[in-house]
């Protein structure tokens, strides 16, 4: 594998191969010359660029607890002061704890005020919620599903292909319920996932222009698809995260499909943000896999700003 980095067109070249192989749009020079901006941009910097006020305040948060972290709490826990514990024991490493409402269904999660309890202790311990419900229905529905399930929440992911009406319905609900609590929130675009047999590449650019062009706080692309992250830094306007999913340290195939990243290279390469999910609540020391996770992902960081 051809590794990117400052001043190698041989990556750019390989870059444009992938395309013709996968169909995604040729890179402009502008697009190339963005590339290379955003790569060598701080947080602190790329803040400035962020027309998401939730984007914005990630960046600032990733630049002072000098961390790049998102842990999904995929485990499964058997009580939800087993959910609260594992954030709180992980939240100085961590900028964001991303979940999945309906694993948590069978304690009544939403009706029992436990993701209220989620949303007081991120906001004590400085980090932000993400709502992994993968939304994928018309504006009309998202909008009443998001009722509930953004009330506290900062981030909700939704599926792009149902049109860019996903993420109109995503920031009216979000400017409404900032508008009472002064809360930023927005969306993720699911714009290239990381599954063995996956369809993304058809409809990857589709995505990266709905999410320029209607508001996207971020996009999800697979942390070990270093080809796609480039194509996204390119794409992408400068003040959207890139958030990468399916990283882990150790291990590189888990159990259905799932295709796994360094988290180095995820964050060298592209991704603003790495989202760890069994490589640490899987660990005999979960704590301990955090800080391993977090030093690694934010030294990839800054070896591509140097």
């Amino acid at each position: 594998m051809i590794l990117w980095n400052s001043g190698n067109d041989i990556f750019i070249l390989f870059v444009r191969y992938l395309k013709t192989m996968k169909g995604w749009k040729e890179l402009s020079n502008i697009e190339v010359e963005r590339a290379s901006q955003r790569l060598s941009m701080s947080y602190g910097a790329r803040a400035e660029h962020a027309k998401q006020k939730v984007t914005r305040e990630l960046f600032k948060l990733m630049e002072r607890k000098e961390s790049n972290l998102v842990v999904a709490a995929d485990k499964d826990f058997e009580s939800p002061r087993d959910v609260m514990e594992f954030a709180r024991e992980l939240a100085s490493d961590i900028v964001g704890l991303k979940f999945h409402p309906r694993i948590y269904a069978r304690w009544g999660w939403f009706c029992n005020r436990l993701d209220e309890e989620l949303f007081d202790l991120a906001k004590e311990h400085e980090f932000v919620v993400i709502n992994d419900t993968k939304l994928g229905d018309i504006g009309k529905i998202m909008f009443r599903q998001l009722e509930v399930e953004l009330a506290n929440a900062h981030l909700v992911t939704t599926h792009g292909i149902q049109g860019y009406h996903a993420l109109k319905a995503i920031n009216d609900l979000a400017s409404e319920l900032e508008s009472k609590d002064g809360v930023a929130r927005g969306a993720i675009v699911l714009a290239y996932m990381t599954p063995e047999g996956h369809m993304f590449d058809l409809v990857f650019d589709r995505l990266i222009d709905d999410s320029n062009e209607h508001g996207a706080a971020g996009v999800v692309i697979a942390g070990k698809e270093v080809g796609a992250l480039y194509h996204g830094a390119a794409r992408l306007e400068l003040g959207i995260a890139i958030l990468s999913p399916g990283i882990r340290i150790k291990g590189k195939k888990g159990e259905r499909g799932q295709i796994y990243g360094h988290p180095y290279h995820a964050t060298k390469h592209g991704a603003d943000v790495i989202i760890v999910g069994s490589g640490i609540y899987k660990a005999s020391d979960a704590v301990k896999a955090a800080r391993n996770h977090r030093k690694e992902g934010w030294e990839g960081y800054l070896a591509r700003i140097r």
